[in-house]
């Protein structure tokens, strides 16, 4: 889910040209993009279920039938409630970085506790649903929630993955009667 940059222009739309965003399970970054990953998430995946990673320079999550073998029935990630969903997937459609880059840095700078951030949208975020389909008060949550996960990969999603991932996790734990 990598973007592509020519020199210091860049495609990525500043995140305050977004008005909301929510993932609404559509699938579509699970299909359409290939899912490198980390070496500490290609550790621990390989060592879970080895034939769902493909080794490479940049190692990647395998795909069958057009999706990723992780993604169930629901259009969720079933490594997301083992805590190992890839850092790519969790930020997805969201990039961010220390530095502008793009001529107008206000529209993607975002204040977090007492440091500056740049966010974008991914050149390709448009395939997803999502995209202008949440609710507009909740992007700063979001944003706020994805620069946590780029300071700590491990971070638990609340804002930035589907709502359906929070009711699963409540039933699974018997907080909620069906």
């Amino acid at each position: 889910m990598n973007s592509r940059r020519v020199g210091r222009m860049t495609k990525e739309i500043p995140w305050r040209r977004l008005r909301s965003w929510a993932c609404l399970r559509c699938g579509k970054c699970c299909s359409k993009f290939k899912v490198t990953l980390r070496p500490y998430e290609y550790a621990k995946i390989s060592e879970l279920m080895p034939e769902a990673v493909v080794p490479d320079v940049k190692p990647f999550l395998r795909k069958i039938g057009g999706k990723c073998v992780f993604q169930n029935e629901y259009g969720l990630c079933d490594l997301q409630e083992l805590g190992l969903k890839p850092f790519s997937c969790k930020v997805w459609p969201f990039l961010v970085y220390k530095k502008p880059k793009s001529i107008n840095p206000g529209e993607a700078e975002f204040h977090y506790n007492d440091e500056k951030y740049y966010v974008y949208l991914n050149q390709h975020a448009f395939i997803c649903t999502g995209v202008n389909m949440g609710m507009p008060e909740e992007l700063p949550n979001i944003i706020w929630e994805v620069i946590e996960i780029y300071k700590n990969p491990w971070r638990k999603q609340k804002y930035s993955t589907s709502r359906l991932v929070h009711l699963q996790e409540t039933i699974n734990i018997g907080w909620a009667r069906p």
